[in-house]
């Protein structure tokens, strides 16, 4: 019998000025798994610096002119070996069961499902990102969960999840401690 230590896992939530609340998960993702269907990219990178595998998922409500709403996951795996970043970000066009552990108002209906237009998104924001950063490590980049509202979601701000998802990613902070990553999330969540 094999005896595995288990990961702590860590859910961050913090209210922001201006009406905007973020949800954290580290080591662990919550439970909207996304569809069989993917799209996927091969990116060729340095390979600068190795990062640990790991999980995070954020989930962002913001407030504007109409409320905005979106949650995505990734798993990174390392692949030292690579000269690589092989990006897939899963999606499903249709069903999807009505996510209720949400920070969304109670009016807005969350669906754990992310239709193909929000996947394409996701996959051009992280393909500039890796592109733009020297320092992105080779390894597989899986965007494997994730939500969005049928009213308040867009795919700025599928984009915008991205973005800060994957500056957590290759941060140097320790993400588990709440001062850093508040201080890291107030620098990224100015829209």
């Amino acid at each position: 019998m094999s005896h595995q230590k288990k990961a702590v896992v860590m859910i961050y939530t913090h209210a922001f000025p201006k009406g905007k609340k973020c949800k954290v998960w580290l080591d662990e993702l919550p439970d909207t798994a996304l569809g069989p269907l993917f799209l996927d990219a091969r990116l060729p990178v340095q390979n600068a610096h190795r990062i640990n595998n790991r999980k995070i998922a954020m989930e962002l409500v913001t407030q504007r002119h109409i409320s905005s709403y979106g949650m995505l996951g990734l798993e990174w795996t390392a692949l030292p070996t690579s000269n690589n970043a092989d990006v897939n970000v899963h999606y499903n066009n249709a069903g999807g069961r009505i996510f209720t552990e949400t920070s969304a108002h109670n009016r807005n209906t969350v669906l754990a499902v992310m239709p193909e237009e929000y996947a394409e998104a996701v996959l051009q924001a992280a393909a500039a990102f890796v592109q733009s950063c020297p320092c992105f490590p080779s390894g597989r980049l899986a965007f494997t969960v994730g939500t969005h509202c049928l009213v308040g979601s867009s795919k700025a701000l599928f984009r915008a999840l991205t973005h800060i998802l994957l500056i957590c990613l290759v941060s140097n902070r320790d993400m588990r401690d709440a001062r850093a990553l508040e201080t890291l999330l107030d620098s990224l969540l100015v829209f």
